[in-house]
C-alpha cells in the first residue's frame, strides 16, 4: 500500500506539490493525470529518491523517511529516464538484482523469464546507451519482474511504447494488480487509464483537484 498524507514540496520557493493526501491500496490501480513536474516529484518521493518538506509518505506502513533502505525492495519506480552509461542490460538487470538481495539463481531466471516475454532476447550484451527508446522502456518494465515489489509506481512510460507493448503492459499491469500490488500509473493523458485504472487522479498547481472511482 502507498499512503501520502498531506505532504508538500518546495523548490526553489515554489510548491512543487500542496498538501497531497493519496492512497493507493493493495490491488488497486490508480492514476494521477497532472503536469510533468508534478507527477516526477510524486513518484521520486515515493521511491525515496527525492525527500519532501511537510507531510508523511509511507509505503507498507514504512515511512520513506525513516526506513528508505526496507523501503527500494518494496516499491519500484519505473521512470521516463534511467541512466546507466557503459552497462549492458544484463549488467544492469545483475545490478540490481544484487542490490534488492535477489538469489544470484533467481536474478539468472527471471532475466530469462521477463526477456523472452519482452522480447529482449539475444540484446542482454548490448549497452543501455546503444538501444532505442522502445527497448530501452520494455527492459525497465522487466525490472518490475525482476525486484518482485508489492508497490508499483510508473512515470509516464506509456508514451515510449508501441501500440502492442502498450496493450501487453495493460495486460501486465492486471495480472500485478490481480496479486494484491499497489500500482501507480503517472501520466499526461487520461486515455492510458481507461480501462485500467480502479481510480483517476487529477492534479493541477501541486494540488489534487478531484478523485473518483472509475465505473466497470
Amino acid at each position: 500500500m502507498i499512503n501520502l498524507n498531506e505532504v508538500t514540496k518546495i523548490f526553489k520557493n515554489k510548491k512543487l506539490l500542496d498538501n497531497v493526501s493519496l492512497t493507493v491500496n493493495d490491488g488497486e490501480v490508480v492514476g494521477v493525470v497532472g503536469r510533468g513536474f508534478e507527477v516526477d516529484t510524486l513518484g521520486r518521493i515515493i521511491a525515496g529518491i527525492t525527500g519532501y518538506d511537510k507531510g508523511t509518505v509511507k509505503v507498507d506502513d514504512i515511512e520513506v523517511k525513516g526506513g528508505k533502505r526496507e523501503v527500494i525492495s518494496r516499491v519500484c519506480l519505473i521512470p521516463r529516464e534511467f541512466r546507466a552509461k557503459g552497462l549492458t542490460l544484463h549488467q544492469i538487470f545483475e545490478k540490481i538484482g544484487r542490490k534488492n538481495s535477489v538469489p544470484k539463481r533467481e536474478i539468472k531466471a527471471r532475466e530469462r523469464d521477463s526477456f523472452e516475454l519482452l522480447e529482449l532476447r539475444g540484446l542482454e550484451d548490448m549497452k543501455y546507451e546503444e538501444v532505442d527508446e522502445e527497448i530501452r522502456t520494455r527492459f525497465m518494465i522487466s525490472l518490475i519482474m525482476l525486484k518482485e515489489p508489492n508497490n508499483i509506481v510508473f512515470d509516464r512510460i506509456e508514451s515510449k511504447l508501441n501500440e502492442e507493448n502498450v496493450a501487453l503492459l495493460r495486460e501486465l499491469v492486471k495480472d500485478w494488480s490481480f496479486d494484491g500490488r499497489s500500482i501507480l500509473l503517472l501520466c499526461n493523458d487520461i486515455k492510458w487509464l481507461k480501462g485500467i485504472a480502479d481510480r483517476i487522479v487529477f492534479m493541477e498547481k501541486g494540488r489534487i483537484l478531484e478523485n473518483f472511482e472509475v465505473l466497470a
